[in-house]
């Protein structure tokens, strides 16, 4: 990795470079170990570039921090706004269409949600209004998938 001029890490040490570390094997080394190809195991670990480089900017990093404490302290303030429950179901657009959008406003089946992306990893879900109206109207349309009973205290009223 190269110098990045002297920056400083977080704690306080000579940072040389940032990076992700891919750590879900690609899908021909899973294949690979799948089918025990000791062969096709060792092309395609060889094939794997794991470790992407990030370009370095302490403007970049320091903005990032401002932001990442705004939205901690939105959300600490209870000024949280989450999408409307109909926009949870919606897909995110981050795969092509299969279906190369045939019909408006239906997704292909591969294709995930707002709710499968980002809520089923919220620890506020179940306090969260627009979910709790997402999931209702889940459990109406698929009666026979199994979810949890969100109960409405207002509604029970």
């Amino acid at each position: 990795m190269r110098n990045l001029g002297g920056a400083l890490g977080i704690r306080r040490q000579s940072l040389d470079g940032t990076a992700i570390i891919a750590t879900r094997l690609p899908a021909e080394l899973r294949e690979a170990l799948r089918r025990g190809d000791a062969a096709a195991i060792r092309e395609a670990i060889d094939a794997w570039q794991p470790v992407v480089d990030l370009p370095f900017d302490e403007d970049d990093v320091q903005r990032t921090i401002a932001d990442f404490g705004r939205c901690v302290d939105a959300i600490e303030d209870g000024e949280f706004a989450p999408p409307p429950p109909e926009g949870l179901g919606q897909p995110r657009g981050t795969r092509r269409r299969k279906d190369h959008g045939a019909v408006p406003g239906t997704r292909a089946a591969s294709e995930p949600t707002f709710a499968q992306i980002h809520c089923r990893n919220c620890d506020a879900r179940l306090s969260c209004s627009s979910y709790r109206a997402y999931q209702k109207g889940e459990a109406r349309r698929s009666r026979g998938r199994r979810s949890l009973p969100i109960r409405d205290k207002e509604a029970d009223l």
